[in-house]
């Protein structure tokens, strides 16, 4: 989760995120978003594509937050 902060820190730095983000928060909604897959794709029997899950999810979590 640590590194997840410090990369949205930078994405931030960068102008890609909203000066308004509260990265910290960001972190852990992303770290849940992964659990989550995680834990789906155990209960699939990895069957599902979790990358494909991932991938999703987090794109469209990050639409709300981009500095466009």
């Amino acid at each position: 989760m640590a590194r997840c902060e410090e990369e949205l820190k930078i994405s931030k730095e960068s102008g890609y995120i909203k000066n308004n983000a509260d990265v910290h928060t960001m972190s852990v909604d992303i770290c849940t978003i992964v659990k989550g897959c995680i834990f789906e794709w155990c209960l699939s029997d990895g069957k599902s594509d979790i990358e494909k899950s991932i991938d999703r999810i987090i794109h469209s979590y990050f639409l709300q937050h981009a500095s466009l």
